[in-house]
C-alpha cells in the first residue's frame, strides 16, 4: 500500500473515534438522574407537609429516573424524556422561588430557596446547551436535541 492510502485509512479510522456511547458528561447526566437527584428529592419529600408539594416531588423523582434511564439505555424516547426533564427542572425552580417568596419565616431559608431556584435554572440551561451541541449526543443518538 502506498503511504497516502495508509494515511487516509488512519485518518478514516481515527475520525470515526469521536466521542460516542454513554460516557463523559452523558454518563454524568445518567448517574445524577438515576442516583443523586432521586435521593435528594426523597430527602426533600420527607420534610414536606403539604400534599401538593409531595405530589410534585414524586413527579420530579419519576421524571428524573425516566430521563436518566432512557438516556442510559439509548432509548428512542430519550429526547422526549430530556425535554420533560428540562421542563420539570424549570417547574422545580419555580417552586423554589415560590417557597422563597411566600412560605419561609427565616431569612436564611428564603436565601437558600432563592439560590436553589437560580442554580436550578442555570444547570437546566447548561444541560439544554449540552444536549443541543454535544458531539457525543449526536454520535450516540444520531442527532442533537
Amino acid at each position: 500500500m502506498p503511504v497516502e492510502e495508509n494515511t487516509t485509512l488512519l485518518h478514516a479510522f481515527f475520525s470515526r473515534q469521536t466521542p460516542r456511547g454513554i460516557g463523559g458528561w452523558l454518563l454524568f447526566f445518567c448517574l445524577i438522574n438515576v442516583i443523586a437527584r432521586p435521593i435528594a428529592f426523597v430527602r426533600m419529600f420527607l420534610t414536606l407537609h403539604t400534599y401538593t408539594y409531595m405530589a410534585l416531588y414524586i413527579a420530579f423523582i419519576a421524571v428524573s429516573l425516566l430521563a436518566g434511564l432512557l438516556v442510559w439505555f439509548k432509548s428512542l424516547l430519550a429526547f422526549n424524556a430530556i425535554w420533560l426533564f428540562l421542563v420539570f427542572s424549570l417547574i422545580q425552580a419555580c417552586t423554589l422561588f415560590r417557597a422563597a417568596l411566600f412560605f419561609h419565616l427565616s431569612e436564611n431559608a428564603r436565601i437558600y430557596d432563592f439560590a436553589g431556584g437560580v442554580t436550578t435554572i442555570a444547570v437546566t440551561f447548561l444541560w439544554f446547551l449540552y444536549f443541543r451541541r454535544s458531539k457525543r449526543v449526536a454520535n450516540t443518538f444520531g442527532r442533537n436535541l
